[in-house]
Order: structure tokens, then sequence, then C-alpha cells
């Protein structure tokens, strides 16, 4: 069966009217109008999802794509401690304690608590090491 051009060209005029996105994360779906370009959303946890955008055009027909998303959920910093020198210490000698913070977020303090009933010890965010006496 052949179809006339002329009518082939009428039947793929349709429009995308609307959007539908399945963020992944089993909130509930964003509804877009056609025009949209963009969307965005905020993940309330972090980990692997894949996005669906779906595409209806105006005479209901429909189309899917998807994408992987990763997403890094700001937790608290990561720190490691190494041990402390001279180990062992001796009563009223310096003892040095060096570490390491790795965060998603920027670090703003330290705070270094010699567990010896002192007061702790405020340190610029960008510390990598403290002593004490």
């Amino acid at each position: 069966m052949s179809w006339p051009l002329r009518s082939a060209r009428a039947r793929l005029t349709f429009a995308i009217s609307s959007f539908s996105i399945d963020w992944g994360d089993g909130t509930a779906r964003d509804s877009l109008p056609g025009t949209a370009t963009s969307d965005t959303h905020a993940y309330g946890s972090g980990g692997n999802f894949t996005i669906t955008v779906t595409a209806t055009d105006n005479s209901g027909s429909a189309g899917s794509g998807t994408i992987s998303e990763t997403v890094l959920f700001p937790g608290a910093p990561n720190v490691t401690v190494n041990s402390p020198t001279p180990d062992p210490a001796t009563t009223g000698g310096t003892v040095t304690v060096t570490f390491t913070i790795s965060s998603t977020l920027p670090v703003t303090s330290i705070t270094v608590n010699w567990g010896d009933g002192t007061t702790p010890d405020s340190l610029a965010a960008t510390a990598t090491s403290d002593t004490h006496i």
C-alpha cells in the first residue's frame, strides 16, 4: 500500500506535548509541558539512579530515554588519624598527631580532643597535625 506524500507529511507534523521525568529514587514523577528544555531535582540520599525521560507527542505516542546518575550525598567527613609521635609518650613531653580529612563538602573546622581533660584544640580547616604537652 502506498500513501500520498502529502498525507504522509501531514502525519509527521506531531509536536511534543509533554514530558515526564522519573528520577529513579521513588519520588513522584515530574510532569512538564512540551516546551520545557530542562528540569531539576534534589535527591534525598546518595546512590546510583536511573533517570527516565518520556516525551509524548500530540497524537499520544510516547518515547523514552534513560541515563544513569551517581549522587554523592554529603555526609560526615572521613578522618584518618595516624599514630602519635613519640609512641609511647612520656609525661610532660610533647606529642604530635597527624591526620588527613576528606569530605564532599568544604571542611570548616577541626577540633582535636586529647582525652586528658584539657580544653580541646580548635584548628584551622586546613590543618593536618596538632601538638600537645
